[in-house]
């Protein structure tokens, strides 16, 4: 009995530190990876969440119509695309931009909205040593067996955090009202 509870610690413990070094990244059904977050306030309406979402979109984007590809009132859903820019690169000679490409949906009802990040991919740009090509996530996350990679965790960690930072900032601007009513 006592081996039995070891060996299960143990297996608990291997599946725990595999999924850790992606997290806040998920893996839904399809082994594909995102990453979300639900904000709550039962004191404000679903219009007043979906109002706040597209207009964190048109001031978080440079072209909020661009991002903006479908929007639907009365269902509360926004979806769009956007990309995140940061350098890359572990020294002078390999140092680029990269691009961290997202499928943004926002999901409001009463009280509720959601923001998933999906369909995330790499492109990198003016890195003479890599190709411009776009990269699914899971190329970097798992290996080609669909086992977590543990390799670059950095690096990889220095893009979810600027995923993160984009669900922030969207946090941020539907947590309150801001109003130039009062000029």
């Amino acid at each position: 009995m006592k081996y039995i509870i070891t060996l299960l610690s143990f297996v608990t413990a291997v599946q725990i530190q595999a999924q850790d070094h992606i997290s806040p990244l998920k893996i839904n059904d399809d082994n594909i990876l995102y990453i979300d977050q639900i904000y709550q306030d039962s004191t404000t309406s679903s219009t007043d969440l979906f109002s706040r979402s597209k207009v964190w979109i048109a001031k978080a984007f440079a072209d909020g119509k661009d991002v903006d590809i479908h929007s639907d009132k009365e269902t509360g859903v926004i979806i769009g695309k956007g990309s995140v820019k940061f350098e890359t690169g572990l020294s002078a000679f390999t140092q680029g931009n990269e691009y961290v490409g997202y499928t943004i949906n926002i999901y409001v009802k009463e009280g509720k909205a959601k923001i998933v990040l999906d369909n995330l991919y790499s492109q990198e740009f003016g890195n003479s040593f890599s190709s411009t090509k776009r990269k699914p996530f899971e190329k970097n996350y798992f290996t080609k067996k669909g086992k977590p990679n543990k390799t670059l965790k950095k690096y990889k960690k220095n893009r979810v955090k600027h995923l993160q930072s984009v669900i922030d900032s969207w946090a941020d601007s539907v947590s309150y009202e801001s109003s130039y009513s009062d000029f």
